[in-house]
């Protein structure tokens, strides 16, 4: 005779099984405190606007390490390197569809600094 054991639990460990400690979730900030950072979920025309300068002299068409390239030799923000990174690869034939791409990603937002 055969005994089967109680079946298994769909998930290996849960918060109170764990061997070590999982931390509570933190509660989510109101939204007054976060601020949109960077050019996803613009207009892509405000995009077009606000690179224009980061465009300048591109070798088009492009390809993201290429113009990732170009813009490191101007030397921009770290913000500006970090949206366009997240670039899809592919190929580029202009600004307009790099700041469409660009405001077609999702919007990344932190939080506001308080203070001086």
């Amino acid at each position: 005779m055969t005994t089967r054991s109680a079946p298994r639990p769909p998930v290996l460990f849960t918060p109170e099984t764990a061997p070590w400690r999982v931390p509570a979730p933190r509660p989510r900030e109101p939204d007054e405190v976060r601020v949109q950072v960077g050019p996803a979920g613009r207009d892509p025309a405000e995009v077009r606007a606000l690179f224009s300068a980061v465009y300048a002299g591109a070798p088009w068409p492009v390809r993201p390490w290429q113009l990732l390239a170009h813009v490191d030799a101007q030397g921009v923000d770290l913000v500006t390197r970090a949206a366009l990174g997240a670039l899809p690869p592919r190929t580029y034939t202009g600004p307009d569809e790099v700041s469409a791409a660009l405001a077609a990603l999702p919007p990344v937002h932190r939080r506001r600094r308080v203070g001086p």
